[in-house]
């Protein structure tokens, strides 16, 4: 089994020019972008994959 930052996602996250496939991953092209890229990545996210009112979407 695979675990940590190598841990496939269960469905790989598109980006312009490729794709995220696991935590490590994402932390290296977050740390790429700029702090304005970094915020708009994470308001275009809550738009598109919207959590639920009042917290965490785990449960």
């Amino acid at each position: 089994m695979n675990v940590g930052w190598g841990r496939p996602f269960d469905e790989p996250i598109e980006i312009p020019g490729g794709e995220l496939a696991t935590l490590l991953d994402a932390g290296r092209y977050i740390a790429k972008l700029s702090l304005r890229d970094a915020i708009t990545e994470v308001m275009i996210d809550a738009r598109v994959h919207p959590r639920p009112k009042g917290g965490c979407s785990e449960g």
